[in-house]
């Protein structure tokens, strides 16, 4: 899923995977722009947020990353964060 606004059209200032897997799950983040606001990704399930993700490196090839364990077939969901800014919907999976 991906973060846009008005101040950032025609491109996206980040945005956020979650990988389930059988062994383990990933959550990525990927800040998109160099204009010194962190992108996070939050990530919840049971009820909460459990895991907040988080890059601060502008337009480069590296994304923060970040394992964990969760049960198969528990409903996740994920949305994106900009710093002072906004977060995006609740987008709804499964691990």
């Amino acid at each position: 899923m991906e973060y846009q606004d008005s101040g950032s059209y025609p491109f996206t200032r980040g945005d956020a995977r979650f990988y389930p897997d059988v062994l383990n799950e990933q959550v990525e983040v990927c800040d998109r722009m160099d204009d010194g606001l962190t992108v996070s990704a939050q990530l919840r399930f049971h009820g909460a947020v459990q895991l907040e993700v988080t890059d601060r490196t502008g337009a480069d090839i590296f994304c923060a990353k970040q394992n964990l364990d969760i049960p198969e077939g528990t409903p996740v969901s994920l949305r994106v964060c900009v710093q002072n800014l906004d977060c995006t919907a609740w987008h709804d999976g499964v691990s």
